[in-house]
């Protein structure tokens, strides 16, 4: 057990720890098949609106 983190299994069933502060849209990017979201790409969200 690694306090801060969550294994995640991802589409091609590799495990990696996540940080529990990951944003929920970048899981749910993860989590998605061709929806054509990079969850690692700059601002993946976080994106505040351009405010």
């Amino acid at each position: 057990m690694h306090p801060g983190v969550v294994s995640f299994v991802f589409l091609d069933a590799h495990v990696q720890a996540i940080s529990i502060d990951t944003d929920l849209n970048v899981l749910r990017w993860y989590s998605a098949i061709g929806d054509g979201n990079d969850p690692t790409a700059p601002g993946d969200g976080t994106d505040d609106g351009g405010s």
